[in-house]
């Protein structure tokens, strides 16, 4: 495999891995939002349309959470790779 191909496989990879770490990120904190609160992070598709409060701490800490998990991933796997080479 030549060097340009195996960066290419390296970046799919990558982007991969961030984009599951900030999946898995997301679920986790959906899921203790509803442990904390007892009911669903709000959502688009929620009728009964949520206090601009509870949307708006929802958004801040779903995106916190999100963006750091993403962060650190992207840096974690970074750092392993410059470390193989």
């Amino acid at each position: 495999m030549n060097r340009r191909n195996k960066r290419i496989l390296e970046r799919a990879g990558v982007g991969l891995f961030v984009m599951g770490a900030g999946l898995l990120a997301r679920r986790a904190t959906a899921s203790t939002w509803q442990g904390v609160l007892d009911r669903p992070p709000p959502s688009d598709r929620d009728r009964n349309h949520p206090a601009l409060r509870e949307a708006m701490a929802w958004a801040v800490v779903s995106g916190v959470v999100v963006g750091l998990a993403r962060l650190f991933a992207r840096r974690g796997i970074m750092s392993r790779l410059s470390d193989e080479a």
